[in-house]
């Protein structure tokens, strides 16, 4: 069962930041996610507002850390109205995508680890964000491209 996000401490859910942070400067220190000490307070009053107001999943280890969700897409040609739709939303029963809302990770195998061992008939789609744009998937042709990976 996976485990939840939000009834986590506000301590716990720091950690899970550090770690992620931790992650990064270990496998990609040129990262711009990465936060410095000079931008360090703008850096913690985005995370607090976000972590406090998150709902779906998390998940980490040593190579790799994700906030995920189960969510349901109406409209699958609006990736962005399904992000906006979905949004800080506790997992959704019904749901028919996961919304991958935050990851870092050592490689790329990583996470198709992390999504074989989580995944659902039910699932449909996978939702994400990647540099600034929101990407709506369907698992069938996410399928097709990983195995070409």
């Amino acid at each position: 069962m996976p485990n939840l996000f939000y009834p986590l401490s506000k301590e716990e859910k720091v950690d899970f930041f550090v770690k992620c942070q931790e992650l990064l400067i270990k496998h990609h220190s040129n990262s711009n996610f990465i936060v410095k000490e000079s931008n360090l307070e703008e850096a913690a009053d985005i995370f607090m507002d976000k972590i406090d107001k998150y709902k779906g999943y998390y998940y980490f280890d040593e190579n790799v850390c994700i906030l995920w969700n189960h969510v349901y897409v109406s409209n699958p040609n609006d990736a962005n109205g399904s992000l906006i739709d979905n949004a800080y939303k506790e997992p959704n029963a019904n749901y028919n995508a996961v919304s991958m809302d935050f990851v870092v990770c050592r490689k790329v195998s990583d996470i198709l680890k992390f999504a074989k061992e989580n995944d659902s008939a039910q699932v449909e789609y996978l939702l994400s964000i990647k540099n600034g744009r929101s990407k709506l998937i369907k698992k069938e042709d996410l399928l097709k491209n990983i195995k070409s990976f």
